[in-house]
């Protein structure tokens, strides 16, 4: 919740003295306000529990149900009005009614599960600031809104020669795909579902894939740019199908001409293709898939998607622009860009592709310009949410973005073209992170290096560093650095000439002693060092004022070590050249390599210094006098 800062006033007692700075509202507490202070947001996320009950409450009981009756109470009116032939008719709505409904009412149970789960957890680690319960409160009231709005459905009617036939209309859209945990975490490597036997037009290859939608079934559907086709791969297929094109290039009806995107359109069971070389967009039947049919005509159309009101936004790639549509509209309303090519708040350049939130916002990979535009419905210019610092492949920057998604808390993922990964940027961070494609195909490194902590003579001022081992870098660059010789850890922001040491460096001897290896355990904010001279493993507090760390572990000849995402503990023994893995709070460890004495063989280490885990667990270790990294 806070962080320790020196020499400042207290906002509550306004007198000089060491104090804590709220991270929520940025206000300075002395050591008893602050406490205080964390007592009255206790509170307020206490209250903020309670309305949670509440609504848990209110959501299991008779509501929905009651809201599902009175729409069958007019289907029923319409049904005794009509007469028989149209009777096949009302059954269908009524099954979409109660499948929507119950849908409605599981996303939205599982929506607020998810929510709970992030607010006990949120409570567990105490980790409440005042942004942190706004965010609760606004997203709570949000599916307040939703869960008390009786307007989430309504029937339509459509006027037909012989009578009015009904439409289930659904205004509220609470998706499962939309809802991505923050911490989700994908496997390193992935599953190829549809190609994978190099380039060609044979049926289990693929030339130039481009956009691709996958239905329900897990049916995946690609926009295949050089085979001028849609293709179909069922789940588990090793071939596909073609369902639209594959006549060659052209702009006859059943031709295609570099198909760039495609959609499914579920209520007239047919696929929604960019026809990008022959400027149009067609619409294919997927019953009948021999030929397609022109619904709009020039038009420089590289992605497009549809929204819950059946709205058809299209990407312009040459006219620099975002378009929606009414079915059977030819011109379309411009929602982004449209003020020529360029990189200023109102314009794009050659933008790729779309997606379009509940609250019809739009968010386009604006191709040319390394960045994600978000336009709000109505607005007249865009704000960037991912990238806009130019080409690269920091982690503020992107490079060619293409396909985009945006969950419901507004994280958005990005195909990060150029750069050959797929980044997730949460909402208002200045930065992303990688989630796919971490081995970044076909990067390489500057012949040159920047030195960034030290350029001097070995030495103990704080410009100087003697035999430096083990280091940690942290998500903003800090570095943090075991200085073996000088018996301590510097830490080493970005840009600084000077390090600051953080712990250790009194001399040989306690607390520090030879330091090979450090980490940083966030969630106890805490250096845990490999204190190898003194055979232990020590917590040191990152609180300023800390003079020497807890013992967590002794007797072990620890020389490097490292943490996984389940928060196991890994430490080599080089004395006794093994791995073993350890628990929080556990002394003995569980032996994951080596361990069968001094050895060459394949069982065994030599000298094992440091290590890293991978995301499957899998442990790598220097096996230094072997001259080799063993996994």
């Amino acid at each position: 919740m806070a962080k320790a800062t020196q020499g400042t006033v207290c906002v509550k007692c306004e007198l000089t003295k060491s104090f804590a700075t709220c991270k929520g509202c940025s206000k300075d507490f002395c050591r008893i306000h602050i406490n205080e202070h964390h007592t009255e947001l206790s509170d307020q996320l206490g209250k903020t529990e309670d309305q949670f009950n509440e609504f848990k409450i209110e959501m299991e009981g008779p509501k929905i149900e009651l809201q599902k009756q009175e729409l069958m109470k007019q289907i029923d009116e319409w049904e005794r009005e009509s007469i028989e032939k149209i009777h096949q008719v009302a059954n269908e709505v009524r099954h979409k009614l109660s499948l929507r409904v119950n849908k409605f009412a599981t996303d939205l149970n599982f929506e607020f599960k998810e929510l709970t789960k992030s607010l006990i957890q949120c409570r567990k680690e105490e980790d409440f600031i005042e942004t942190r319960i706004d965010f609760f409160n606004e997203k709570l009231k949000k599916l307040q809104d939703t869960f008390n709005n009786p307007s989430n459905f309504k029937i339509e009617h459509y006027s037909t020669c012989f009578i009015n036939k009904i439409h289930l209309v659904t205004k509220t859209s609470l998706l499962r795909s939309a809802i991505l945990n923050a911490d989700a975490k994908w496997i390193r490597n992935g599953v190829t579902v549809a190609g994978g036997n190099g380039v060609g037009s044979d049926m289990n290859q693929l030339y130039c894939p481009n956009g691709l939608c996958v239905d329900n079934d897990q049916t995946i559907y690609i926009a295949e740019c050089t085979n001028h086709r849609i293709a179909e791969w069922t789940c588990g297929a090793t071939t596909g199908r073609v369902v639209a094109g594959g006549n060659g290039k052209g702009n006859r009806p059943d031709q295609l001409s570099g198909p760039a995107d495609v959609i499914i359109d579920k209520e007239r069971d047919s696929l929604i293709i960019c026809d990008y070389h022959s400027q149009r967009v067609v619409r294919w039947p997927r019953q009948n898939d021999i030929t397609g049919e022109t619904i709009i005509s020039n038009v420089g159309c590289w992605g497009l998607t549809m929204d819950d009101d059946g709205f058809l936004y299209v990407v312009d790639y040459d006219n620099h622009e975002v378009r929606r549509y009414r079915m059977g509209e030819s011109q379309g309303t411009v929602v982004a860009g449209g003020n020529g090519q360029g990189n200023h708040l109102n314009q794009l350049s050659n933008p790729r592709y779309v997606f379009v939130d509940y609250d019809h916002s739009v968010y386009v990979s604006d191709y040319g310009n390394h960045r994600v535009m978000k336009w709000m419905e109505g607005a007249k210019q865009g704000i960037v949410v991912a990238g806009g610092r130019g080409q690269g492949n920091r982690l503020n920057q992107l490079s060619n973005p293409c396909g985009v998604i945006v969950d419901q808390l507004g994280t958005v993922y990005i195909a990060d073209h150029q750069n050959h990964r797929i980044v997730r940027w949460p909402q208002a961070a200045t930065q992303g992170n990688i989630i796919v494609g971490e081995n970044g195909g076909g990067i390489r490194w500057a012949k040159n290096g920047v030195t960034v902590a030290e350029d001097h003579e070995a030495g103990n001022a704080t410009n100087q560093l003697d035999r430096p081992f083990g280091l940690f870098d942290e998500d903003d660059g800090t570095i943090f650095i075991a200085d073996h010789w000088n018996d301590r850890i510097v830490q080493w922001k970005v840009g600084d000439t000077n390090g600051q040491v953080v712990a250790g460096g009194f001399g040989g001897g306690n607390p520090l002693n030879g330091p090979t290896d450090v980490l940083i355990n966030k969630e106890t904010d805490s250096l845990t060092i490999c204190d190898w001279e003194n055979r232990r493993v020590l917590r040191w507090s990152r609180r300023s004022g800390t003079i020497q760390g807890e013992n967590l572990i002794k007797r072990i000849d620890c020389y490097g070590l490292t943490i996984d995402d389940q928060r196991y503990l890994y430490i080599s023994d080089i004395e006794k050249h093994e791995v073993r893995r350890f628990q929080i709070g556990e002394k003995n460890g569980t032996l994951v390599a080596g361990g069968n004495d001094k050895g060459a063989d394949l069982n065994q280490l030599n000298r094992s210094t440091f290590l890293f885990v991978d995301g499957q667990q899998a442990v790598y270790v220097s096996d230094t006098y072997n001259h080799r990294v063993m996994k």
